[in-house]
């Protein structure tokens, strides 16, 4: 079957906008876990409040020492997520830039049976069934593999419109959507 074949518009802002939105993307399914988990601790806060009330504090010391353990790795843990997000913010713009510079002039490829992005420096060839999912913006569908670093984003300005749209169609055929409750980042 014949390939489309599709010089790359890339530039720089469409770089870093792709790398944020999966970075954002990240930072919201780690946000619904700790979400979870702050009700996790708040009920079982509100539980041991409650036995406190009917029983004997002194039967429940030990629960209340692992419950202040819990809630010091629960804070511990999310400000260090949050710490960590901020850094890979900080630093998306600058990866961006090496990683643009670096590459030259990118062929996009795609038929039904497999997608392939050629650079002078390197030729990547995947079939779609090693593709796990996709996900969708409005000018943008993002191809991802089993690690989120290993996606593929196109857009609408680096494809143009009637490539994007037939790439989408292909990638609706092939794969699901993403569904976050199956995914860890």
């Amino acid at each position: 079957m014949k390939l489309e074949t599709i010089k790359l518009n890339k530039t720089i802002e469409e770089e870093y906008r792709q790398a944020l939105f999966l970075l954002n993307f990240i930072r919201a399914i780690e946000l619904k876990s700790i979400r979870y988990k702050l009700i996790y601790i708040l009920s079982l806060t509100a539980i041991l409040v409650g036995l406190s009330v009917f029983g004997s504090i002194e039967y429940l010391i030990g629960f209340y020492i692992v419950l202040i353990v819990s809630w010091a790795i629960f804070i511990i843990n999310y400000f260090i997520k949050f710490r960590k997000y901020k850094q890979k913010k900080a630093k998306l713009k600058v990866v961006a830039e090496e990683n643009f510079n670096q590459l030259g002039d990118f062929i996009l490829e795609f038929n039904q049976d497999l997608i392939k992005v050629t650079t002078e420096k390197f030729n990547s060839e995947v079939k779609w069934e090693y593709f796990r999912a996709y996900l969708e913006e409005e000018n943008t569908i993002y191809i991802l593999m089993e690690q989120i670093s290993s996606t593929w984003s196109f857009s609408k300005q680096e494809i143009g419109e009637d490539a994007l749209n037939k790439l989408k169609q292909i990638v609706k055929e092939k794969l699901p959507p993403l569904k976050i409750k199956n995914f860890n980042a």
